[in-house]
Parts: structure tokens; sequence; C-alpha cells
């Protein structure tokens, strides 16, 4: 079971975030799109993972390791490296972690573009 549920994440976000890296001219305004505060997981699929749930946090880590790190939605197809890492833990958080809402339920802009 666990098995499964790792590899549904890994294959939603891959084909939410696919496509994103391919063009580079994109206007700031699509750029804003990329992330969202709280959890950019399409919550229809992978509903244990929302922003106000127990598992919020692990996407404010995740987005936190990306930005340290300069890394895009496209990272999740490089599999080494810094945002490889940042990656498999936001995996293991949500699979192992329960720590709590995310910082965007308190500040109430949950999904509004960074």
């Amino acid at each position: 079971m666990n098995f499964f549920y790792i590899l549904l994440v890994v294959f939603i976000a891959l084909t939410h975030c696919s496509a994103a890296e391919q063009a580079e001219d994109m206007t700031p305004l699509r750029r804003d799109r990329r992330d969202r505060h709280g959890c950019d997981l399409p919550t229809k699929f992978v509903k244990a993972v929302s922003s106000c749930g127990p598992k919020g946090k692990c996407c404010d880590v995740h987005d936190a390791c990306y930005k340290r790190h300069g890394c895009t939605r496209g990272s999740w197809l490089k599999p080494f490296g810094a945002c490889a890492r940042c990656n498999a833990a936001v995996v293991g958080c949500i699979q192992l972690q329960f720590p709590g809402k995310s910082a965007c339920c308190a500040k109430k802009n949950c999904g509004k573009p960074r």
C-alpha cells in the first residue's frame, strides 16, 4: 500500500508539473501560477494532502527547499541533486509524518500565488 501511494504521488506530481518548464518566455503572471501558498497537489486526486490538514506543513517545507535550491516543477523529472532530495523528503513527509497545517491556513492565503 505504501509503495502504491508513493507511486501515485510521484505520478500526479509529474503530470501536474512536467509541462511547466517547456516555455522559458513565460510572463511573470504565468510564472506566479507555478507556486502557490500551501499544497499545490491536485487534492481531488490526493485527498490525504491538503494545506489545512495534518500534512500541510510538508508542502511548506518542500516549497522552502525548492526556493533555497532554485528548483522548479520540472525538477520532479530529475532524479539526482538537491531538488530530487527536496522531492524525496516531501514524499516521505506525506507518507510518514503529520507535522500540522500549512502556514497559509493562519494567513488565509492558501492557493494564492506567491
